[in-house]
């Protein structure tokens, strides 16, 4: 099948497999993944905007990383989507250890960043613990009475605590908070949610591939990369994937496809993911996010109360 595969040159051929959460891409070009099916954006959509620039932000201990990099398998992935909305992409890169000094000065860093660019407008995705630095950065912008605009805030797989990092919607237009019942990473034990309570601008949104509940490495995976700009709003007017039922007023189910465009569907299982807040098993030392999970765990206990 291999051979079969690397024989159509308009094909990318992605062997992926888990390992410590991480999501390893084998063999071929991610430019030409899937060329037959990868989603031409229309260049006079109406919610293009020349001057709009996306922002990738990677999570704790992704300094050496290259997947949101140019070259990487997420950013060239991302990249595509971004080139045809008419939108510039870039990445903002922090030592991504778990202080939450760490978080802080990263986040006032990106803030300077935005406020320092050329751009108006912009759209961020951050990956984990890569959510808190985006959300200080909205709040410092915020409070710098800044008039960048914050359009879309990608959140993937982003520890949620809305007393200490809740984003300045102020100047946030839209959250989209994408989450997975399978990520026992995000909420730490209980010690962070899945998701926000309801606010109009914010949207919860549970996460399958292909029907599978991703882990927290693959909340980055380019299967999601390929067609999150175009949530909602491009969907949605082309009554692609059920999108033209997709609510801001309620907690959805986004099944991203290999092949294809993502689905959308009312997620009525909602409810679990507050009331049950970790969903986590008791971990054996094999499992991928076994070491991740251990030494946040550790930290974050010890930190909770020291913010």
């Amino acid at each position: 099948m291999v051979q079969m595969l690397q024989k159509q040159p308009t094909m990318k051929l992605m062997l992926c497999f888990l390992k410590n959460s991480i999501t390893v891409l084998c063999i071929g070009s991610i430019l030409v993944w899937h060329a037959n099916v990868l989603t031409k954006v229309d260049q006079n959509f109406s919610f293009n905007n020349g001057n709009r620039k996306v922002i990738i932000i990677p999570g704790t201990w992704a300094g050496d990383a290259t997947w949101y990099k140019p070259g990487g398998f997420f950013f060239d992935m991302v990249s595509l989507s971004a080139q045809s909305l008419s939108r510039e992409i870039t990445f903002f890169s922090w030592p991504g250890d778990l202080k939450k000094v760490s978080v802080l000065q990263a986040g006032k860093q990106l803030a300077d960043v935005i406020e320092n660019d050329s751009c108006t407008t912009f759209d961020l995705i951050a990956h984990s613990r890569g959510a808190h630095v985006g959300i200080i950065a909205s709040q410092q912008l915020c409070k710098n009475k800044s008039t960048k605009k914050i359009l879309n805030f990608y959140i993937l797989a982003g520890p949620v605590d809305e007393q200490w990092y809740m984003p300045a919607m102020e100047i946030v237009g839209r959250v989209y908070n994408l989450y997975s019942l399978a990520d026992t990473v995000q909420p730490v034990l209980g010690l962070y949610e899945r998701t926000f309570s309801f606010h109009k601008c914010i949207v919860n949104v549970r996460v399958m591939i292909d029907s599978i509940a991703p882990t927290h490495g693959c909340m980055h995976d380019p299967t999601i990369a390929r067609h999150l700009l175009l949530i909602h709003e491009y969907l949605q007017n082309r009554n692609i994937g059920n999108f033209d039922h997709f609510s801001c007023d309620s907690p959805g189910l986004i099944n991203f496809h290999q092949d294809g465009y993502p689905e959308y569907q009312e997620d009525t299982g909602f409810g679990l993911t507050r009331s049950v807040r970790a969903n986590v098993v008791h971990m054996l030392p094999t499992h991928p996010d076994y070491d991740m999970f251990s030494d946040m765990l550790a930290y974050e206990t010890s930190q909770r109360y020291m913010h």
